[in-house]
């Protein structure tokens, strides 16, 4: 018996079909598949402009005014930005593979139930983003459980994250003083009451006195001032009610660094906190009071006679080695 010819090919399309379906379900599998791991697929951590956390009694609420990060709850003080990139990037990391418990009444056991979480919520142009709880450490203490507010999943994370988001006693404040570049440094003043020294940054030569003059640095001194500059950072900060005695009416120094741009940046190290904990400092570009450890200004209290030496006097004696080159190798005189 003779087959139709064109109902053997519908046959075979409809087969094929079927197999392209079975194989790829939608077409994009690969895709889908990247997608629905993570938790947030749809999230732009770039247009990201509200973090909220609340991790017990404890509250913060930073918002991004342009290109800073600020603490509203802290006054409006400038926001630790790597403090809130690490947040920014968790967040952006966060999966649903692994799936521990969709049980309520379990919540209290991963502790990711609103009373023992830290519970955040990401915001942007007034409409929510991401709103979650991170309970307690897995298993291996390197993880983390974490529950959307919507789902009653509860997911196995593989980082250990409550420490990115809950900062305890510790503030969401930017403590960064300076952040500079040694090979952008120009000059180096080091002030203390009517003395002063001058440094000059030669690079290739190094760190070389240019007030008093005959004098060079003592070894080591000037390029650890330099350095200590480069990444300077508070402790804590001083209230409003600390000013009258951190001692700026007479600071024990005045430090100056001139960059190559000619930009000018300027520390002033006041007296010791009450009660120890360090010096006060302010900077010249804001008027915030800052806590510094001993150790960290240390080297620009130094008596100025410590940190230079004069400079030898040049004998016009010829060196050893030249010396030694004139006189004969060997034999007595004849």
């Amino acid at each position: 018996m003779r087959r139709n010819p064109l109902a053997l090919a519908g046959v075979l399309l409809m087969l094929i079909l079927v197999i392209v379906l079975l194989v790829r379900p939608g077409g994009s599998g690969k895709t889908e598949e990247a997608a629905s791991t993570s938790l947030y697929p749809g999230l732009d951590t770039s247009r990201v402009d509200q973090i909220r956390i609340r991790a017990g009694q404890a509250e913060a609420d930073l918002f991004r005014d342009g290109g800073l990060w600020k603490v509203a709850s802290e006054d409006s003080f400038p926001a630790d930005p790597g403090g809130v990139q690490r947040i920014l990037e968790s967040v952006s990391k966060l999966t649903n593979d692994e799936v521990v418990s969709r049980v309520p009444e379990k919540y209290d056991l991963f502790q990711v139930d609103s009373a023992a979480a830290v519970e955040v919520v990401l915001g942007a142009a007034g409409e929510e983003e991401a709103h979650f709880f991170v309970g307690k450490s897995g298993p291996d203490f390197s993880s983390s459980y974490v529950r959307d507010a919507g789902r009653e999943e509860v997911y196995l994370q593989p980082d250990p994250l409550k420490g990115v988001f809950d900062r305890g006693s510790r503030t969401w404040k930017d403590k960064t003083i300076f952040d500079l570049s040694e090979e952008e440094m120009a000059e180096l003043w080091l002030v203390q009451g009517e003395e002063a020294v001058v440094l000059e940054n030669k690079w290739e030569e190094g760190w070389l006195v240019a007030e008093p003059e005959g004098y060079r640095p003592a070894e080591g001194m000037a390029q650890g001032m330099a350095r200590g500059l480069t990444h300077l950072t508070a402790s804590d900060f001083g209230s409003g009610g600390e000013w009258e005695a951190a001692g700026f009416e007479e600071p024990r120094a005045e430090v100056r660094i001139t960059m190559v741009d000619e930009t000018v940046h300027t520390l002033w190290i006041g007296g010791e906190k009450e009660g120890g904990g360090g010096h006060y400092v302010k900077r010249d570009s804001d008027e915030i009071l800052y806590v510094v450890p001993k150790s960290r200004v240390a080297p620009y209290l130094r008596p100025l006679g410590q940190l230079i030496e004069p400079i030898p006097p040049d004998t016009g004696a010829a060196p050893d080695s030249a010396v030694a080159a004139d006189t004969p190798s060997g034999g007595m005189e004849e």
